[in-house]
C-alpha cells in the first residue's frame, strides 16, 4: 500500500493590510446585504428618524448598532479563535461535512416546499 504525505500549509500571515481588507470585504458585504439595507430601512421609518431637526436620534441608532455589531462579532471571533485550537482536522472536517449536508438538505427542502 502506497503510503501519503500529509503536506502541512503554513499559516496565512496577517498583516495589516490584509487585516484591513478582511474589514472592508466584510463591511461592504454586510452593507449590500439586501436583508441590511430592508431593516435599516424599516427601523428608520418606524422611529420616524430624519422627520425631526435633530441628529442626536440618528446618531445614537449608528453607535448603537456599531457597538452591538462590534462587540457580537469581537464575542464570535475570539470564541472561534479559543475553540480553533481545541479541533483535530478530522473534527474539523466532520463539522464542515455535516453543515454542507445540512445546508443541501435544507436547501432541497426549500425547493421542494417551493415546487409543491
Amino acid at each position: 500500500m502506497l503510503e501519503r504525505s500529509r503536506t502541512v500549509e503554513p499559516a496565512p500571515s496577517v498583516n495589516g493590510s490584509g487585516v484591513t481588507w478582511a474589514y472592508l470585504s466584510t463591511l461592504g458585504l454586510t452593507i449590500a446585504n439586501p436583508s441590511t439595507i430592508i431593516s435599516f430601512a424599516a427601523l428608520v421609518a418606524t422611529l420616524g428618524i430624519g422627520t425631526g431637526a435633530g441628529f442626536l436620534a440618528p446618531a445614537l441608532l449608528v453607535i448603537g448598532v456599531f457597538a452591538g455589531s462590534a462587540t457580537w462579532w469581537s464575542v464570535l471571533a475570539g470564541l472561534g479563535a479559543g475553540m480553533r485550537a481545541r479541533f483535530t482536522p478530522r473534527v474539523v472536517r466532520a463539522i464542515s461535512t455535516f453543515s454542507g449536508l445540512a445546508m443541501g438538505g435544507l436547501g432541497m427542502l426549500a425547493i421542494y416546499s417551493a415546487i409543491s
